[in-house]
């Protein structure tokens, strides 16, 4: 009897020697399944990152082609301005010629 006393308390022990690592064993698969989720949380963090990362580089290029663009029109206008300016000196010109012949006609009309 007193055989089967002990083999009684070495099954409750061993029963709840295999219920405790039951326990830890379901806590393990718990906090496996945790890291899990935040490898995906990650995965989907670097996967939007990188759609924006695309998305600024893009926008880097396109900024870029219109500075250059604006850089051409800069100069055009440049160019413009010097052709304009050369074409008021030239008109000044003609009309204070114009003006110095007229007034050279006219002085000497009156001194005849």
């Amino acid at each position: 009897m007193q055989k089967q006393v002990e083999v009684i308390h070495d099954m409750d022990h061993t029963d709840m020697i295999i219920e405790e690592r039951n326990k830890e064993i379901q806590i393990i698969h718990e906090e496996m399944r945790q890291i899990n989720d935040l490898f995906k949380a990650v995965a989907e963090l670097v996967d939007t990152q990188g759609e924006s990362i695309d998305s600024i580089s893009n926008n880097i290029q396109v900024a870029g082609s219109n500075v250059a663009d604006g850089n051409e029109e800069l100069k055009k206008a440049e160019e413009e301005q010097k052709k304009s300016n050369k074409l008021t000196l030239w008109i000044a010109g003609i009309i204070a010629g114009i003006t110095t012949i007229g007034t050279g006609i006219t002085v000497g009309i009156l001194l005849l």
